[in-house]
């Protein structure tokens, strides 16, 4: 007999479990969740199975059909890498004017630091070329410049754009870039606004929080001199501040949440959609005191998610701070919107956790090494998909989208097989290469992430919450 993969779980008022076959969550009475708790643990039907005849007849409690744990696009990567390339992002430099304490540069981590490094124009045209010239499938084009910070090669950037519009043929194309705001100017914005540019500026909230970590290297604050630059934008570029212009906002143990609402959501500056607020990375950190928060910004965020809450099921108006933690939910309702298509299991599956290296992001760095996005460690061999001279590595490539298959005798029989979402690239490799321990200890993780999301899910529904499937 096969195996029944089930998990059980229940909120204050109701009993469920989530049946892996069909991908699907439901509702269970109390007899019913009594046998299925023996069905999780034994991961088989009993023998007398009258009382789940309801669940039966509709199809779940199926055996599963797993057989082998790969990544369903495995066999494509060669034909994509050469005409399906998505997104490019240029490491146009390693250098940076600010000292953030927490910033992946900034040495409290182990996958890479600031350097003199720059990307020379010649580099910078071979990974343009060799990104048109695989793309040529793709609906539209997607350029990202990245740093260190950007803007100290405005020189380089204006270049590329220049080469890249005369390159691209009638591929639409967006271009982005991430910077921490300083070093905007009337000429610069000017620039970006001509060609269309969405532009990512670093501000942890108010001026307290955010010079707290974001300062020069001679230890001043960044505070006034980013608000004059994105104040200036909106008075005179107003659309282009609206509608191209973000604001990432890390939260760390400097954070003062209060003040941080009181600027972000309040200050009437900002649209609540054009902020992201995020926590400070954890992956291969050395020092984790940076991540640590005080009680009380504990309470103003639970506070502000319970308002948010309320005002999905209509219980009260959204206001500023509200709009600005919506964000927040988009996770659990794109699983609600998942878990309604009730999809049957496959014979060949790989949890969902990474995406398509170099092809759905291709980072490049100022040397022109390969790597799947900004996001993995620069120093870890491992992590390396190619570069400018040789290609891609294949052989690399698959190892990020396969890695289940390293734990596949856990994955055949894990509840969260299709809910885990991890990359290869956030399980902190420093020191030692990728193990079936650090992907375990990275699966336990998923695991109570899917928990909290299937119970945040189940209430909302409760509470009657209505999402578009």
């Amino acid at each position: 007999m096969g195996k029944v993969i089930i998990k059980c779980f229940r909120t204050p008022i109701q009993k469920y479990f989530y049946d892996r076959y069909t991908d699907t969550i439901v509702a269970a009475t109390d007899i019913e969740y009594e046998i299925l708790k023996g069905v999780e643990q034994n991961q088989e039907l009993p023998k007398n199975s009258l009382k789940l005849k309801r669940l039966l007849d509709n199809g779940l409690l199926h055996e599963t059909i797993v057989e082998k744990i790969e990544h369903p696009e495995s066999d494509k990567i060669s034909y994509l890498s050469k005409h399906r390339l998505k997104d490019l992002i240029l490491q146009v430099t390693q250098q940076c004017n600010l000292r953030c304490k927490y910033c992946a540069y900034s040495g409290n981590y182990y996958n890479r630091s600031h350097s003199s490094q720059r990307m020379d124009f010649e580099t910078a045209k071979r990974a343009i070329d060799f990104y048109i010239e695989r793309s040529k499938e793709e609906p539209q084009l997607c350029v990202s410049f990245y740093g260190g910070e950007p803007l100290l090669e405005y020189d380089l950037i204006t270049k590329c754009t220049e080469y890249i519009l005369n390159r691209k043929g009638d591929h639409p194309i967006r271009f982005n870039m991430t910077t921490n705001g300083t070093l905007l100017t009337q000429k610069k914005v000017k620039f970006f606004e001509q060609n269309n540019f969405h532009i990512m500026v670093s501000l942890d909230g108010s001026k307290e929080s955010h010079d707290a970590n974001r300062r020069y290297s001679n230890d001043e604050g960044s505070f006034d001199d980013i608000m004059d630059k994105l104040s200036y934008i909106k008075k005179n570029h107003s659309e282009f501040f609206d509608n191209n212009i973000r604001v990432n906002t890390v939260i760390n143990a400097k954070t003062d949440m209060e003040e941080t609402f009181l600027l972000l959501a309040d200050s009437g500056l900002f649209k609540a959609e054009n902020v992201n607020l995020n926590n400070v990375e954890l992956t291969d950190i050395k020092d984790d005191n940076i991540t640590k928060l005080e009680e009380k910004n504990f309470l103003s965020q639970d506070y502000e998610y319970l308002k948010m809450t309320l005002s999905l099921i209509g219980r009260r108006d959204w206001d500023s701070r509200s709009k600005l933690m919506r964000g927040h939910i988009s996770s659990v309702e794109r699983m609600f919107k998942q878990l309604h298509r009730h999809t049957l299991e496959g014979r060949c599956m790989h949890h969902a956790g990474p995406c398509l290296p170099g092809i759905r992001r291709l980072f490049v760095t100022v040397d022109g090494e390969f790597y799947p996005c900004e996001r993995v460690s620069e120093s870890n061999e491992e992590m390396k998909i190619g570069n400018l001279n040789q290609g891609f590595d294949y052989e690399r490539m698959d190892l990020f989208i396969n890695h289940g298959k390293i734990i596949k005798d856990k994955c055949l029989s894990c509840w969260n097989l299709r809910r885990c979402l991890f990359c290869i690239g956030s399980v902190g490799t420093h020191d030692h290469k990728i193990s079936r321990e650090l992907l375990l200890e990275k699966c336990n993780k998923s695991k109570n992430r899917t928990d909290g999301m299937f119970m945040e899910v189940c209430v909302l529904k409760e509470m009657g919450y209505k999402i578009d499937v």
